[in-house]
């Protein structure tokens, strides 16, 4: 019996997608199928909000749904406004957001702790963001990108195709570091592109780090339930 697949929706960008990210098909071990959505760029999505776009990513949401899936997510954490207009629009189960985790991580932290969060632009995210899945009281600190010339260059702002991966690392790592503190209890990285490094900002912040890999991987594990089997031994 072949795994069900996730379909992703996915911005117009043509920059380098390194392992990690969600759209490298490597980065899961289920199939995954995508969707770019034309004319959605970072611009409009992130930085205008741009309302016009939920029509395309409703339309692309139900073409996968049509090309089979089993559930649906986004390649941009600023889906977020969107999420409950594009769940309603398809028959499976819709999370357009690493954001979604938001609600989730404050409630297993104790109390007084906050949750971080790295973002492509800070100045960006909004409480209506919040809002749109009821996370706009969870204590947060937010660390964004968007001053950041390897990301804002590449991802923003599409300047070129070629990522210099070694670049972007140390610009994350220094973003993420403003995020430490004593009451830091966990991080969501809002942005799929910084991805790739939830190793190295963990490494660096010594607590839980949370992602669109980490939320698509728990949606697809409720999709592929296996009967459970003692190993040899254990009785």
């Amino acid at each position: 019996m072949s795994a069900p697949a996730v379909g992703v929706l996915c911005l117009q960008t043509s920059f380098d997608k390194i392992p990690g990210h969600i759209r490298n098909p490597a980065t899961f071990d289920f199939p995954v199928v995508y969707r770019v959505v034309e004319g959605a760029t970072p611009q409009r999505l992130v930085r205008e909000a741009d309302p016009t776009l939920l029509e395309p990513f409703v339309s692309a949401a139900r073409d996968l749904q049509a090309a089979g899936v089993a559930a649906i997510t986004g390649a941009c954490g600023f889906l977020v406004l969107f999420q409950a207009e594009l769940a309603a629009a398809v028959d499976v189960p819709l999370h357009s957001s690493s954001l979604l985790q938001l609600p989730l991580v404050h409630r297993m932290l104790g109390p007084g702790r906050t949750v971080g969060v790295l973002t492509a632009d800070a100045a960006a995210l909004t409480p209506r963001h919040l809002a749109a899945i009821g996370a706009q009281d969870v204590p947060i600190r937010v660390a964004g990108m968007a001053d950041a010339p390897e990301f804002r260059e590449v991802m923003l702002e599409g300047r070129r195709d070629a990522l210099d991966v070694d670049r972007l690392a140390a610009e994350v790592l220094e973003r993420a570091a403003s995020l430490a503190g004593p009451d830091l209890g966990a991080l969501v990285i809002e942005c799929t592109d910084l991805v790739p490094f939830a190793h190295l900002v963990q490494a660096r912040l010594g607590v839980p780090v949370y992602d669109i890999v980490t939320l698509t991987t728990m949606v697809h594990s409720g999709l592929a339930r296996r009967p459970y089997t003692a190993a040899t031994g254990d009785r």
